[in-house]
């Protein structure tokens, strides 16, 4: 497809806003695990798909989507019909989205793990699907239809959906999280979750206030990453509060009609106001909020806490744990640091990388009594399914840092040491069972819940039979102690529950006596102790945003835990004698009736259970639909000698991902020509075809006695073709660091003929016959990536080693050759190279590149010599002493050099353009022709330096640079602009 574009106006906005655009055409394909026997299931609005034996869960999202449809479609517009939802039970690596390529959501169904999302919004399904339908009742918004989106949706109603992507991404995720807290549940979603809601606040107590651009456009650079939905979620909230709950949708519609204005503009049109207006309404109304909350407070522990010196930058610290008096284990994300556990030395202030590893996001790890062991989840990429990450258990050598692998590919996590045993919890569609984890990599089940979901576990020290559950039942989520030897005796009630709080974390003390929790009480998230001899509870902190993840010193005298500052969360202790300390009334914390009513509440769309029933669910493979394209667009293609190829492209992929075409028929000089490519991944590995035509218009010279060439002919070499390619893709490391090969091989077959100006074959003016030239083409690609390790603040990678090579052989050829006729010989090439990146001053995210490669042919090339020419050179520049463009062997030789400036961070709404980074780039690039006696007088080197800018348009990321490069031995400077 070389020279192929897409109209810029189709380009900007499908690519824009499509999360997958790859291998083939416009849509990517997915590999996803065989024999699945996927299902389909449709409801009045949805088509669901899952894999056979999810018939039940299949049901219950129909009814919850169903539930919830009518309210979302009042608060956003829009409208579905047979809109498609695929369920993933072979993935734990939680997650849920909707796309536009094609259009349809997806939802991972194992529970989701970690803090990020509201406990009291219910089970993950009935958090994960009302959030993604107003994604999609927003995108599918198409009214008024008379406008420019609407008559591109005749043709592409993918691409006419893409328009509503030029509004920034914490625009929809602002609406859907309002939703969320207000539409589903009584006190669930975000917005009403002090994990969530307090970043903004605590932002406001150190850097101030986020901008206007900072609240709605993406952070890729700067703490927090997901500020687009902390920050304008808010925003939408008091938006609503203030100018009406029509606001969005109106907005929405307007937006959907002048996207081209921004969607500052589609505010100003509703509320009659400028976006910094209103942001400077909203900063009042949040300013006087805060200080509201914080005098309600009173005395606070943050003063008198110790933050831990963490010497890295963009710090994300979680979980602490005390190894000794000294020192302490802590899990870490950085900007300029490797993520995994580190060790903290209190005495000497010290702080050291422990262990790389991608832990599961609960960071529930623990350690043995005697501390001589620490035990964890961690999540492993399936080596052949990219999308593919299960969850397993792991032992480290606190010692040594040996590590062990316990289970493999069972998807286990939370795990606790019990007595001579190990405890775990399993994922159980998008539920969980508390398990056994046997020495032989066995699982044994010793726990099933009904409509609950286990999150954490801890045995007792003191007496290993006594385990400290958290579950979530039906958004209650409490502290359950039970005897692990009758698990069947199952109390009906928590220990400790909040009606509108949750409980997380639990930790004993050393001595078995009691154990920390962490809770969300009054909209802060605090420390609390329990005293399960007693039946009481003790608030420990009172923190100004947020205070959690508490661990006792071995002596008991201190705590460690995770506080929110700023924009990160950091390490604390604080000395037992600044305990808050104060006693919490049983009538907060005791089940009543009135929990207990929650405890046992409907599942959301129940009432749809009886019409649920009606529901039959179909073979997917019998549905063909996709095979009608999804959408057309205009094409156009250079051809060289200022000809350009007019036409239409067409596209279309099953809504699995896994059988793509796209093809595109032009016209030039009044013949037609095809192009299609289709890729198959319904098996791993899969195949991929192509079929061609197309025009080449060229010179065709000749070399007279006196060496000057003469034009013989111009006119156009048309090839017509078929090729057909196994891509083959393996992953050793898919964790911290990325390790994988990729080997594609193929076969192509090509006829070639000379046209004249009316279309007349004219091959025989150069060759012996007056037929199509004809070859048959081997084609091999091999890449490997080696340990490849970038931080979020990395320009290039700052660790590891990438090998590529591409080979191309001619095995039959009815002509010795096409550009030079005097060539003798099998027509062959190679172009092969070497990269590895090295950090000196990895703390400032500075690397050093340097790449290798070579460029190898036959006389009959099948490559132009610009394959291996960098920015900065010109090959047909005369004075070229490498050699003329038939140079066959071509070394290059490139160093690169990154330095990150500044990360402004920042942009605007009602021209949606934002700068997140500027750094420095300077560079060398020698070129030798290897063919040349000296290769020191056969080479040429330049070097150059500028800057790269990254933003962002609307959802569109850009990095782009200007810079200069200069040849000493010409004393030639030239100006670059692109990339560098």
């Amino acid at each position: 497809m070389t020279g192929k574009r897409c109209l810029i106006l189709f380009c900007l906005l499908f690519f824009s806003s499509c999360a997958v655009i790859g291998q083939v055409g416009i849509y990517g394909n997915l590999y996803r695990p065989a024999q699945l026997n996927w299902q389909q299931l449709k409801t009045p609005h949805f088509r669901i798909i899952f894999p056979a034996g999810y018939d039940s869960l299949a049901r219950r999202s129909g009814m919850i989507l169903e539930n919830q449809y009518d309210s979302v479609q009042q608060f956003v517009g829009g409208s579905l019909t047979n809109f498609p939802v695929v369920l993933d039970s072979y993935n734990d690596l939680t997650n849920g989205f909707v796309s536009t390529a094609p259009f349809h959501s997806e939802v991972v169904l194992a529970p989701f793990k970690g803090k990020n999302l509201n406990p009291q919004s219910g089970d993950w399904m009935e958090t994960v699907l009302p959030h993604e339908l107003v994604h999609a009742l927003h995108i599918n918004s198409n009214e008024p239809k008379a406008n420019l989106p609407g008559i591109i949706g005749l043709l592409s109603p993918d691409i006419r959906r893409t328009f509503h992507f030029w509004a920034p991404s914490g625009v929809h995720e602002g609406i859907a999280t309002h939703y969320e807290s207000t539409g589903v549940s009584e006190h669930g979603g975000r917005g009403n979750y002090p994990f969530f809601a307090n970043q903004i606040n605590a932002r406001f107590a150190g850097s101030g206030p986020w901008s206007m651009g900072q609240t709605f456009i993406e952070s890729q650079f700067t703490l927090p990453f997901n500020r687009h939905y902390a920050a304008s979620t808010p925003f939408i909230e008091w938006l609503h509060e203030t100018y009406g709950d029509d606001t969005s949708k109106e907005a929405i519609r307007f937006h959907y009609s002048y996207f081209f204005m921004g969607y500052g503009v589609a505010l100003r049109q509703q509320t009659g106001k400028w976006p910094d207006e209103l942001y400077k309404e909203f900063i009042a109304y949040r300013t006087q909020k805060e200080e509201e909350r914080l005098s309600k407070l009173g005395a606070n522990t943050t003063e008198k806490e110790r933050v831990l010196s963490i010497p890295f930058k963009g710090r994300v610290l979680s979980r602490p744990l005390w190894i000794s008096e000294d020192e302490i284990i802590f899990h870490g994300r950085f900007y300029n640091a490797r993520q995994g556990l580190y060790t903290h030395s209190l005495r000497t202030g010290k702080t050291r990388l422990f262990h790389e590893d991608f832990l599961v996001r609960d960071y529930n790890y623990e350690l043995s009594k005697d501390r001589n062991k620490l035990i964890y989840a961690n999540y492993d990429g399936d080596p052949l399914f990219r999308s593919v990450f299960l969850m397993d258990v792991a032992e480290l050598n606190i010692r040594t840092g040996k590590r062990t692998d316990l289970t493999r590919n069972k998807r286990v996590y939370a795990p606790t040491y019990q007595g001579g045993r190990v405890l775990a919890l399993q994922t159980d569609d998008s539920n969980g069972w508390l398990v056994e984890l046997r020495s032989d990599g066995s699982i044994t089940v010793l726990k099933t819940f009904l409509d609950a979901i286990p999150v954490s576990l801890r045995t007792n020290p003191a007496n290993p039979d006594q385990l400290a559950v958290i579950v979530n039942q039906r958004g209650v989520q409490g502290l359950w102690l039970v005897d692990a030897n009758n698990l069947d005796n199952w109390p009906s009630e928590p220990n400790v529950a909040f009606k509108t709080a949750n409980i997380q974390d639990p930790r004993w003390h050393p001595d078995g006596d009691r154990l920390l929790f962490t809770s969300d009480v009054g909209g802060v998230m605090n420390v609390y102790e329990y005293y399960p001899q007693t039946d009481e509870v003790v608030q420990l902190t009172q923190s100004l945003f947020n205070s959690l993840e508490a661990d006792y010193s071995p002596d008991g005298t201190q705590l460690a835990y995770v506080t929110l500052i700023d924009n990160e969360f950091l390490l604390a202790t604080l000395d037992r004698e600044h305990w808050l300390n104060q006693v919490v009334s049983p009538e907060e914390w005791k089940p009543d009736p009135e929990l207990t009513t929650v405890l046992n509440r409907p599942l959301l769309g129940s009432e749809w259970t009886e019409r649920a029933q009606n529901w039959r669910a179909s073979d997917y493979k019998a549905d063909r639909s996709w095979v009608k394209p999804r959408g057309f667009f205009p094409t156009v293609r250079e051809a060289n000698l200022n000809r350009n190829q007019w036409g239409v492209g067409l596209f279309s992929t099953d809504i699995l991902r896994s059988q793509t075409y796209q093809a595109d028929l032009t016209m030039v000089e009044n013949r037609l020509y095809l192009n299609g490519s289709y890729r198959n991944s319904t098996f791993f590995p899969g195949f991929q075809l192509r079929v061609f035509s197309e025009p080449n218009f060229s010179r065709v010279t000749q070399t007279q006695p006196d060496g000057t060439r003469s034009t013989l002919y111009v006119g156009n070499l048309e090839s017509q073709g078929v090729g057909a390619y196994i891509p083959f893709s393996y992953d050793f490391r898919r964790d911290t660091r990325l390790t994988s090969l990729l080997i594609r091989p193929g076969i192509e077959f090509e006829r070639l003929q000379f046209l004249d100006g009316n279309n007349r074959r004219v091959t025989e003016q150069f060759f012996e016959q007056d037929n199509w030239l004809t070859q048959f083409t081997g084609v091999l690609y091999t890449q490997y990536f080696h340990n490849i390790l970038q931080f979020s603040r990395d320009a290039q990678p700052s660790a590891g080693a990438v090998f590529f090579a591409f080979t191309e052989i001619d095995f039959a050829r009815n002509v010795t050759s096409l550009n030079n006729p005097d060539a003798d010989g099998t027509r062959e090439s190679l172009y092969a190279g070497a990269r590895t990146f090295i950090s000196p001053l990895r703390t400032w995210n500075q690397s050093l590149m340097l790449d290798a490669r070579v460029l190898t042919q036959s006389d009959d090339r099948f490559f132009d010599n610009s394959t291996i020419e960098p920015l900065g050179f010109d090959l047909n520049r005369e004075g070229f002493v490498i050699g003329d463009r038939n140079t066959r062997n071509i070394g290059r030789f490139t160093t690169r050099y990154t330095v990150p400036l500044i990360h402004p961070d920042d942009g605007f709404l009602t021209l949606p353009v934002y700068l997140s980074r500027i750094y420095l780039t300077g560079f060398t690039h020698t070129l030798t022709d290897l063919n040349a006696d000296n290769w020191s007088s056969g080479s040429r080197t330049v070097f150059g330096a500028g800057l790269r800018f990254g933003f962002t348009f609307s959802n569109i990321n850009f990095d782009i640079g200007a810079g200069f490069t200069y040849e000493p031995t010409r004393n030639n400077t030239q100006f670059i602009l692109g990339a560098f």
